[in-house]
């Protein structure tokens, strides 16, 4: 029979670190809170499954992320819980032990950070805590990689515990403060603190300084703009497209080696659907990785979480609130898992609201088209178009987070707690398989969504049903300068997948995008068009998802559609008057 160990522990106690050490897995690692929402599963050695549970304070079923670990542990459904404490901040960590260890199930402590704890001069003496708590105590790195045999072996043979129970599950005042106070008396004279001013403490007193924190964030955020679409991020392009342009005359010239001629279905096929399309997509990789970088960072060190504290205040206005910041700014990679971790707020009404906004983030199938069409209207100055979108996305949903706040939640607040974990220094081992996973996801999803859209906008041209359905459409696009027959498929291309509208581009111009496709005001209007329309079909489920409500799916549909159209046909009128 198959064996089970779920991992619990506090947000940012390293636990999901130590999931993907165990069964070699790549699931998402950011330290701040609420990156975990739903239970994974994986194999350690292939014959014991691993579940990582979402971090929870303690054993309630207030927050989304806590009844989903409740649930799981209350089911008993795991043969044993492993539960991570984070070495640096253990009376904190100690509160959930305390009530896992009333649970009728075995229980085993692993105290985590155990490194980076010697390096503050903590000591805690591992056999008296464990003698303390009645259970084995093993102590940890999961950074490093140590102990990890001992402690999977130490919670198969682990036997119940038997605690005596403060007061079983509950998590009142009272009930908080009696566990405190054993912690106190009975762990704590273990466990050696020395007074010491943190590098933390010290960062934070100008990070979050009234008159330079939100200075120091836009900096930050700009500083991110700079390189991706700077000088590093103009480097990455071109050897993007110098590589896919040899791999391209490889290709033609290996399909006339075959004897196919330019006028044959296949060669066609291949040169302007394969390369011509999906291949102008993946030209655009490595700037999106570069993106996906540097924003990896930032969650990794604990900035991430301060963000949502200094914005907090600003959110509020539009119907949001802090934690709002940790979806909306994965928004800007990919808009699927920013929806679902908006899970992480309390409020449905504020959770519903950060989902229907993520949409709005220019996320990074977004920026190709961008990228393609800015820079090809407008030469070396596109990044001025690439940073409008940006903004135009911003300003979209704090307009619409604004406007659902004067009228549909009016008086609708919440209380905003987070915690501001210690900055640290991020691992490569994480990064890199951030990056892993986020190229692999658009490589397969170049590979088979918009592959797959390519072919079959190629077949409608080929069949002539193309100029059939861009004329049927052409007439809603008109009066945003965008209203031939190829502009207009290519913009509800979109909706399958935001890459596609490139890749439909590529295919149809056949020459290089210029001027004489787009003006500068029909190029603006028809990237905020894409910026602003219906998300992809899997952007759209996932909020179907978290929507859960048939009717009001339907309404945020006609709303994006409206909204869209409107926004692009006063950002083409204004051009044709500025510019």
């Amino acid at each position: 029979m198959e064996k089970i160990i779920a991992l619990v522990g506090n947000p940012n106690c390293g636990k999901t670190t130590l999931f993907n050490r165990l069964t070699g897995s790549s699931a998402r690692v950011g330290n701040w809170p609420g990156v975990t929402i739903e239970k994974r599963s994986g194999y350690y050695r292939g014959i014991i499954s691993i579940v990582d549970l979402p971090g929870i304070y303690a054993l309630s079923s207030f927050s989304p992320e806590e009844k989903v670990a409740f649930d799981y542990i209350t089911a008993k459904k795991a043969d044993a819980v492993i539960n991570i404490v984070d070495a640096t901040c253990m009376e904190r960590s100690l509160y959930l032990t305390t009530q896992l260890l009333e649970m009728d199930i075995p229980v085993i402590v692993a105290v985590n950070f155990m490194d980076e704890a010697k390096r503050r001069g903590i000591k805690i003496d591992i056999s008296a805590l464990a003698e303390k708590l009645g259970i084995e105590v093993v102590p940890l790195s999961a950074v490093k990689d140590k102990n990890f045999d001992t402690l999977i072996n130490a919670a198969l043979k682990m036997n119940k515990p038997i605690f005596a129970p403060v007061r079983k599950y509950e998590s009142y005042q009272k009930s908080a403060l009696e566990r405190y106070n054993l912690i106190e008396q009975k762990f704590m004279p273990h466990i050696i603190v020395p007074p010491k001013i943190s590098v933390t403490s010290v960062f934070d007193k100008i990070a979050l300084n009234k008159f330079f924190a939100l200075p120091i964030f836009a900096v930050i955020m700009l500083f991110v703009f700079y390189i991706v679409f700077g000088s590093v991020g103009n480097i990455l392009k071109t050897a993007a497209r110098f590589l896919m342009s040899v791999l391209s005359n490889g290709a033609e010239n290996m399909l006339i080696k075959l004897g196919l001629k330019s006028t044959d279905f296949l060669y066609s096929l291949l040169l302007d659907g394969v390369f011509g399309g999906v291949g102008e997509v993946l030209c655009f990789l490595p700037q999106i990785l570069l993106l996906f970088l540097l924003l990896s960072l930032i969650e990794a060190s604990g900035y991430m979480a301060r963000a949502a504290f200094l914005t907090d205040g600003v959110l509020r206005r539009f119907s949001l609130t802090g934690k709002s910041v940790v979806p909306l700014l994965m928004g800007f990679g990919c808009s699927v898992p920013a929806i679902m971790s908006s899970r992480i707020i309390e409020n449905p009404s504020q959770r519903r609201m950060t989902a229907l906004l993520i949409p709005f983030m220019p996320c990074s199938a977004k920026l190709p088209v961008f990228v393609l069409l800015s820079s090809a209207v407008m030469g070396e100055k596109y990044w001025l178009a690439v940073a409008f979108m940006y903004l135009l996305g911003i300003a979209s949903a704090l307009f619409t987070g604004g406007t659902v706040k004067r009228t549909l939640l009016k008086g609708n607040n919440s209380t905003f707690l987070t915690e501001l974990p210690d900055y640290r220094l991020p691992t490569l081992r994480n990064i890199a398989a951030t990056l892993k996973e986020k190229s692999a996801h658009f490589v397969s999803k170049a590979g088979t969504v918009i592959l797959l859209g390519t072919f079959f906008v190629f077949v409608l041209r080929e069949t002539g049903l193309l100029n059939f359905i861009g004329g049927l459409l052409s007439p809603i696009f008109l009066p945003l300068g965008f209203g031939t027959a190829e502009l207009s498929v290519s913009a509800i291309s979109g909706f399958i997948a935001k890459e596609m509208v490139v890749s439909t581009l590529a295919m149809l111009s056949g020459d290089e995008i210029s001027g004489d496709i787009f003006t500068v005001a029909s190029m603006l209007s028809f990237l905020t068009y894409c910026l602003i329309s219906p998300p992809c079909m899997a952007s759209c489920a996932a909020l179907i998802g978290e929507i859960k409500s048939a009717k009001l799916s339907f309404g945020v549909l006609i709303y994006y559609l409206t909204f869209s159209w409107l926004v692009s046909f006063i950002v083409y009128r204004t051009a044709l008057i500025v510019i």
